[in-house]
């Protein structure tokens, strides 16, 4: 939390969150609609984003969601994942360290895992110094054995692994006739590998102990292709057929398995403010967080077998 800034969040979509001055309380989205107005509704998400920065250097209040991480949400938040243990695999940069952010501030106990470990502590300490639950251990998800010990730890000091977000993966290959065999063999053994390899572990531990939610990291090129991605691609989409069989095979043990598809994502943005990563006019890697929390805190009946989030005026 920044010092002399107060922040609150509703449920009210971020585009819809009017900013309220220093002197007004925390109102509801409708108790503000019927104050101020229909045209409070009407603030774009940029105007909004920027306003953080606005009540960052002048102490106001503002009225925030979900989306706008990077301002410590207020004790009026919801810990959504509290007694949770997740495991986020990737999480040293990008989409992994949105969605390990996020889970520490929805109250689960957060292992981070990465081949970057310093990257991947720094992130657990920021958890904790915000109040959260976080550790980080070294894991190279195309080994076999590193997997194996990154489930075994948890479980020893945690007791159960009730998330796993298969966050992992790397991009490469060119045209497939300009694609080198090293190339796809790294690519299959990041994304593909690893990923059945974590599944395979998520999946021998949440039997055991009676259920659990496995999200797969997939992307739009999971379920379309374009030139130049054919390795990737082939990648995601082998993900995707990893992820509907375990979904079927996880139902009799309440084991419950997605895929989230994200397009272009402003992973290189997400230290950045929320108004440097509207501005790049990719996909807040806050935003699939959210979409992650929302898959991992489903009813017991509920489940989606695959989460689209395209970017807004992406050809497909």
């Amino acid at each position: 939390m920044v010092e002399g800034c107060h922040v609150t969040c509703c449920a009210v979509p971020l585009w819809r969150w009017p900013l309220l001055s220093g002197d007004d309380p925390p109102y509801h989205g409708k108790q503000v609609a019927q104050r101020k107005g229909k045209a409070a509704f009407q603030r774009t998400r940029e105007t909004a984003a920027i306003a953080v920065e606005t009540a960052i250097g002048s102490g106001r209040t503002l009225l925030v969601g979900p989306s706008m991480t990077g301002v410590k949400k207020g004790p009026v938040a919801m810990a959504r994942l509290a007694s949770k243990v997740a495991i986020v695999t990737g999480s040293s940069s990008g989409i992994g360290k949105a969605v390990a952010l996020r889970f520490g501030e929805e109250g689960a106990q957060v292992v981070l895992t990465a081949r970057r470990l310093g990257l991947c502590e720094a992130t657990a300490e920021r958890i904790v110094s915000r109040g959260g639950k976080a550790s980080a251990i070294q894991t190279d998800v195309t080994d076999e054995r590193q997997v194996e010990r990154l489930f075994a730890w948890t479980v020893e000091r945690y007791g159960r692994v009730d998330l796993v977000v298969n966050n992992a993966g790397i991009f490469g290959g060119r045209r497939l006739a300009e694609t080198s065999t090293r190339e796809f063999d790294e690519v299959i053994a990041v994304n593909l590998r690893g990923t059945f390899l974590c599944c395979r572990a998520a999946f021998r531990q949440m039997k055991h102990q009676g259920g659990g939610v496995i999200l797969n990291m997939s992307s739009v090129a999971g379920v379309q292709a374009w030139e130049g991605t054919g390795v990737y691609s082939a990648s995601k989409h082998g993900i995707m057929a990893l992820t509907r069989a375990l979904a079927d095979e996880g139902r009799p043990y309440n084991i419950k398995v997605s895929a989230i598809c994200p397009g272009g994502v402003a992973d290189e943005l997400v230290d950045a403010s929320p108004a440097e990563r509207l501005r790049s006019e990719k996909i807040d890697p806050f935003d699939v967080a959210e979409a992650a929390i929302f898959l991992a805190t489903l009813g017991q009946y509920a489940v989606v077998h695959q989460l689209v989030i395209d970017r807004l005026g992406a050809d497909w």
